[in-house]
């Protein structure tokens, strides 16, 4: 006779990662009545047995949840008797079920803990029967169970049922069916459960073909060709890694010019061949999440010179569905894998336009009648200084909810800035970022930008009134903030990133932010982008105390792709001669006299303080870099030649609110001239920032007493600079906090405006 009941409430990642089938098996050892539900919110229990059986129930449930499972908030009130005898005395409910799911729940307000699973890696179990030639899912491309696979991009509504997902017309067989029923089963309420017979079907266009559709498109990529193949959020472009007329035809295709390919390997041996593993680099590869990680290439592999252009990193990734594992198991070599997008447009996730964009630009598209309901593109790490950071958030991230350091007084949604575009929406205690939507230019960019606004607002049932933007009034963000949203917010854009870290690292009090990135409007109108500023956290305001000297944009926005303008800016501004550096001299007198003349008069030069504009033109300088093709190509450059042994420093005078790099410009271009290698040139740079910073950190630590520091902005992605100043200033006492969840670029922005939105006194 059950003596003793419990309701348990359970919120995080909860949903789609066997939440249920795993209590209702605890349940059955543990000798308990029940049941377990999704609502809106997560997963709620009613548990009844013997006292000391539920207690020991509960504490197992709260400790040792299943594989992908994170618990953000666990709440636990005893049950009346009268609830008690609806278990003992009803025969549907006698033992432990799952209950069907509801709305929503009454303990817990809407969208404060609702759970939307991520996409998770095909598991080793799943993979073992694919590859099993006795069982049924044999080859099957779409397998999956509780533990992995398809969740937040084929998920329509909450709660995470099948018929809330894209798979919700696939009718399951009868073998799936006693599977899915079958508590001893892997795939016990596994939504997206399905085999050959009844789930979504591949198919291999051009034409109808006698081989499976998986071997026609490896042999189609195996001889050289172009494959498109639709993902789970989305379609990727391939190609063989090893072959260069195919990666140079991709990279002519996508007309991407130099920003290096990501490759998919078959498994961390094959990746082993091609860069320098770490143990937490090799623990990111194989994770469940399976992101891109960049590494560091090893010398002389057999990847094809367009697959990097020159660059001494590689972004691998492992197969993270069985799809993916069976192609490359037919290729039988590494695969580029980009995005399916031209140019600045979106990725391509429809199957009509995929053929309509792509169907005479490559051999075959390799394409099944699985809708994708939530466009996500892969995501992309780093570990630095044996620390993973996010420098694109999109699958196996998106959607997971961060925990703020408090909750918002109201709903809130941060629409982020212009490059990198996303979106944060924060209600209670937890902020949702959307995934990466590239950057907001072309209006196919932007629509797709809205439809994913929109489907979010959907999937947390909340549809905030109040919008927080950037300052910038051109950003595409900013106008159709005004003609959406009852309120509208601007926070500065610099202040934006320092509150994304606050927010993630659960930080409160005073704090320093070090925020450096290319540019950013600034309160004053200027371009700002090389800030220290503090946060006083009793009523969300900031105090710009230190910033570095403005450097000349002659052109403007020329100037941030031509980046010999701003070596150019740099040289005149330090009071030498513009012959002194070839990748000036090369211009010609035509066009020096010319960019010189918009320096001199002020007009059409705006000035800059981004950091990241003095690393573009002291690569420019080092390295004779012309031009930037993708966003901190030249700065990346300039990390990849530096020497890791050097310890020099240049001048950098004696700064106090000013980080002043002129000095430092003179001391680069004599050490050229004196034919010091680019490597130690490259080094005595970096290290000279680093310092720099310091000696300001250090005087503002003293006039102030704060400890606390966080590292933001887009330069930060330099694992040079982020690994040095961290431990520059720990050394002072400080407390140095960075990203590792929110992107540290423009793409975690959205985390701090959102943040700055719901905790800001208006």
């Amino acid at each position: 006779m059950p003596k003793s009941g419990l309701r348990v409430e359970i919120t995080g990642a909860v949903q789609g990662v066997g939440f249920r089938p795993f209590v209702v098996n605890l349940a059955a050892t543990a000798r308990i009545l029940g049941m377990v539900w999704n609502h809106r919110d997560g997963v709620a229990i009613d548990a009844f047995g013997n006292r000391d059986d539920v207690d020991g129930f509960v504490t197992q449930v709260r400790q040792n949840p299943p594989r992908g499972a994170r618990i953000d908030a666990f709440s636990v009130r005893k049950l009346q008797p009268a609830e008690l005898g609806r278990y003992q005395n009803s025969p549907k409910t006698a033992g432990f079920i799952i209950g069907p799911s509801v709305a929503s729940s009454k303990e817990i307000s809407p969208a404060v803990g609702i759970s939307i699973p991520f996409d998770s890696a095909t598991c080793d179990e799943c993979l073992a029967e694919v590859a099993n030639s006795h069982d049924r899912r044999l080859a099957y491309p779409f397998i999956n169970c509780t533990s992995c696979g398809p969740r937040y991009t084929i998920v329509t509504a909450i709660p995470y049922d099948r018929q809330a997902t894209t798979m919700a017309h696939f009718e399951m067989c009868d073998e799936c069916k006693t599977e899915y029923h079958d508590p001893a089963s892997r795939r016990f309420h596994a939504q997206p459960n399905s085999c050959q017979s009844c789930g979504p079907r591949l198919r291999w266009t051009p034409g109808d073909s006698a081989k499976p559709p998986i071997i026609a498109a490896a042999q189609v990529i195996a001889d050289g060709g172009v494959a498109a193949i639709k993902g789970l959020g989305g379609y990727h472009l391939a190609c063989v890694a090893d072959d260069e007329r195919a990666a140079a035809r991709l990279r002519a295709l996508k007309r991407r010019e130099q920003k290096p390919f990501a490759v998919m390997v078959a498994d961390l041996r094959a990746a082993k061949n091609l860069a320098a593993i770490s143990p937490v680099e090799e623990a990111q590869l194989s994770g469940p999440r399976c992101p891109i990680v960049l590494l560091r290439r090893i010398p002389k592999t057999r990847l094809a010179p367009s697959v990097g252009k020159n660059s001494r990193m590689v972004g691998l990734m492992l197969p993270y569905t069985a799809l993916h594992h069976l192609l490359l198991q037919a290729v039988g070599r590494p695969l580029v894998l980009t995005s399916a997008n031209v140019a600045s447009e979106p990725i391509v996730t429809d199957d009509n336009d995929a053929r309509r964009v792509f169907g005479h630009l490559v051999d075959g598209i390799l394409w099944h009648d699985r809708p994708i309901a939530s466009v996500v593109e892969d995501s992309v790490i780093r570990v630095m200084d044996d620390r993973p950071m996010v420098f694109r958030r999109g699958r196996g991230y998106t959607p997971e909810p961060i925990s703020l350091p408090a909750p918002v007084k109201r709903p809130v949604v941060g629409l982020g800035a212009h490059k990198s575009g996303g979106f944060c929406i924060a209600v209670g205690k937890r902020a949702w970022m959307g995934p990466y939507l590239g950057d907001l230019d072309s209006l196919a960019a932007q629509e797709r930008y809205v439809q994913n606004l929109e489907s979010m607002f959907k999937l947390l049932g909340v549809r905030p009134e109040l919008a927080v933007t950037d300052l910038h009034p051109s950003y595409f963000t900013t106008g159709f903030a005004a003609s959406q949203f009852a309120q509208v917010i601007p926070v500065q854009h610099h202040y934006a990133h320092m509150l994304a870290v606050i927010a993630e690292q659960n930080l409160s009090g005073d704090i320093l932010g070090v925020v450096f990135d290319g540019a950013g409007y600034g309160l004053d109108g200027e371009l700002w982008g090389g800030e220290v500023i503090l946060h006083h956290g009793g009523d969300f305001r900031m105090e710009r105390l230190a910033a570095s000297r403005p450097l000349p944009l002659p052109g403007g926005e020329r100037a941030i792709t031509q980046v010999w303008r701003l070596a150019l800016a740099a040289l005149l501004e330090a009071g030498l001669d513009p012959d002194s550096a070839d990748v000036v001299r090369r211009q010609g007198p035509k066009a020096i006299g010319n960019v010189s003349a918009l320096i001199w008069a002020g007009t059409h030069a705006p000035l800059c303080a981004g950091m990241g504009r003095w690393f573009d033109a002291a690569a420019a300088l080092i390295l004779g870099i012309e031009r930037a093709d993708f966003q901190g190509h030249a700065a990346m450059a300039l990390e990849q030649v530096a020497s890791h042994c050097e310890t020099g420093i240049y001048d950098f005078g004696t700064p106090k609110h000013t980080l002043d790099l002129y000095p430092t410009i003179r001391c680069v271009v004599s050490d050229l001239g004196r034919g010091t290698s680019p490597e130690f040139v490259a080094a005595r740079f970096h290290n000279t920032v680093v310092e720099a910073t310091v000696a300001v950190i250090a005087g503002l630590i003293g006039q102030t007493g704060v400890l606390d520091v966080v590292l933001a902005g887009g330069c930060f992605q330099n694992a040079i600079l982020l690994t040095r100043l961290r431990r520059r200033l720990e050394i002072l006492g400080a407390r140095v906090f960075v990203p590792s969840l929110a992107p540290v670029g423009d793409g975690g922005i959205a985390l701090g405006q959102a943040f700055y939105g719901g905790c800001k006194t208006h």
